[in-house]
């Protein structure tokens, strides 16, 4: 599957490797993070009360949270010195405007706004990525959680979404298949050595169809739809032929194992008729008084 047949998966890759390179910075900061010293946002909000308390304890069970990504990252301000922390001059933003959320939101994830902002959703300025991720409760992206029937026809019917959805989750819920059905038969290289390449392939339609969505191009994310189609048909063929193999050799067990059975018994009795028939040598002493 080459990516210039695709251009348009090309385009969702490279969008994604932004998004993968953040993730592995999330990842090492994620290391860090209990040993760096506690915000002054947290600190402070840490002892309110109601809506004001809320969002700390939203934020500690969020991805953002266990990242070790503290207000500051969203809001700006200086967290170190409290006085700081909300004043304009250090950059702090409460509430964002409409429009301004991918904007805050694109400053870790540019490559995903840049593809937002150009988008339908993003000219008219709904939604945008708190309407569908949440604002301090950020947990990893669930297609079913965040693509729902009573969030988009608010707009528009759910039919293009559901088509997007249903795309998404085929594909990531088939790079788990692929990837389960390898570790089975990583011993076989005439099994695994395709798979290797369509596990590449599939990783890069999954990220694809994550990116084109946000595009919300329907017809691009049908075409990578259709890689995944075409991918499972290939699994599905593997899968047939490492079934096949199994059955042939749960057929030849019984008569490999009778063979080596045969063959060990024979070495035994070949091995005690050797020696029951090789002469003893006998030595004779003599007594020394």
């Amino acid at each position: 599957m080459s990516m210039r047949r695709f251009p348009s998966v090309a385009r969702a890759s490279t969008a994604l490797a932004a998004w993968a390179a953040l993730s592995l910075g999330l990842a090492r900061a994620q290391e860090t993070a209990a040993q760096k010293p506690q915000s002054s946002c947290v600190q402070c909000h840490d002892q309110l009360q109601g809506q004001l308390h809320a969002p700390v304890g939203q934020w500690r069970d969020s991805v953002h949270g266990k990242a070790g990504v503290t207000c500051d990252g969203c809001h700006g301000g200086d967290v170190a010195e409290p006085t700081m922390a909300h004043s304009p001059s250090a950059g702090f933003i409460g509430r964002p405007r409409l429009r301004d959320f991918p904007y805050m939101c694109g400053k870790c994830h540019g490559e995903i706004k840049d593809v937002h902002v150009g988008s339908v959703h993003g000219k008219n300025g709904l939604p945008h990525c708190v309407t569908c991720h949440g604002a301090h409760a950020i947990q990893p992206p669930d297609p079913a959680a965040i693509i729902t029937e009573a969030e988009c026809s608010k707009c528009h019917a759910f039919e293009k979404a559901k088509t997007a959805q249903s795309m998404l989750q085929k594909a990531r819920g088939l790079v788990e298949e692929l990837d389960t059905f390898a570790k089975g038969v990583e011993h076989i290289p005439s099994v695994i050595q395709p798979l290797r390449q369509m596990q590449k392939d599939l990783r890069l339609d999954r990220d694809g169809v994550l990116a084109t969505f946000h595009s919300f191009r329907i017809g691009e994310i049908q075409q990578i739809g259709g890689n995944v189609d075409r991918v499972m048909k290939t699994i599905a063929s593997l899968r047939e032929r490492e079934e096949l193999r199994e059955r042939n050799y749960e057929r030849e067990r019984p008569v490999i194992l009778s063979l080596v059975t045969f063959l060990l018994l024979a070495a035994a009795i070949g091995y005690r008729a050797y020696h029951s028939n090789t002469p003893i040598a006998h030595h004779d002493h003599d007594d020394h008084g």
